[in-house]
């Protein structure tokens, strides 16, 4: 038998993939809703780790939305860069049609 978890703790690398995607979607000022989907959810619930993060998105297609999420991360990466820091992205995403590096 299988526990459902009441809550869902992220790892360290969810939160930094999570928070990127919603940072970009604030950004672009199109009040895009975000929601996590499909095995994750239910992984995450049953508390099983997983890799594989589903995004739905309400009002924008995928590829648009993978050029809105890159527009930020160079916009964090051209801020990083003034101050000397050196950046080098960890995550690499693959939404619907996009991919995001």
């Amino acid at each position: 038998m299988h526990v459902v978890q009441d809550t869902i703790d992220l790892t360290d690398i969810e939160k930094e993939l999570l928070g990127t995607l919603f940072k970009a979607a604030q950004q672009s000022g199109k009040g895009t809703v975000l929601r996590c989907a499909g095995g994750w959810v239910r992984d995450k619930l049953l508390g099983r780790e997983s890799l594989d993060i589903d995004v739905a998105l309400d009002n924008i297609m995928g590829k648009d939305f993978a050029d809105l999420v890159n527009a930020h991360l160079q916009s964090e990466v051209s801020m990083l860069c003034c101050y000397g820091i050196p950046y080098f992205g960890s995550l690499a995403w693959y939404v619907h049609s996009g991919y995001i590096f």
